[in-house]
């Protein structure tokens, strides 16, 4: 599965890592497969994109961010913190879209280029 995860039950902060060629569906089967965690409200996501490659348009981060939202529902938490990872200029530039499409009252979603700015910015 190129993307992997470890969730720290304890400390309810869920790592993610994505690597290689990426597409739609390795988000959204993603997605599926932690909504079956014991996830709580309060999560924090840390979301290491750095080593992947992204080819997705407008359309894809709108369903990543649609499966984002409804994982979260499914599981009924809110006050979750995201933050996403990216080390290249399409990554980001797709990742802020799904920022947009994603933050709302339940989510916080921010992109960082640097692994310690996201560590800060959640506090982990």
């Amino acid at each position: 599965m190129p993307i992997s995860f470890e969730f720290d039950k304890e400390n309810n902060i869920l790592y993610e890592f994505g690597t290689g060629p990426l597409c739609v569906d390795d988000f959204i089967q993603h997605r599926q497969t932690i909504s079956k965690l014991a996830l709580k409200s309060g999560l924090k996501c840390l979301c290491n994109y750095s080593g992947a490659e992204i080819d997705m348009h407008f359309n894809d981060m709108q369903q990543i961010s649609l499966s984002v939202i409804r994982s979260t529902e499914m599981v009924q938490i809110d006050n979750i913190q995201i933050a996403i990872i990216t080390d290249n200029d399409l990554g980001y530039g797709l990742a802020r879209i799904c920022e947009a499409m994603t933050s709302d009252e339940k989510h916080d979603v921010q992109v960082f280029r640097s692994i310690e700015n996201a560590k800060t910015w959640l506090d982990i």
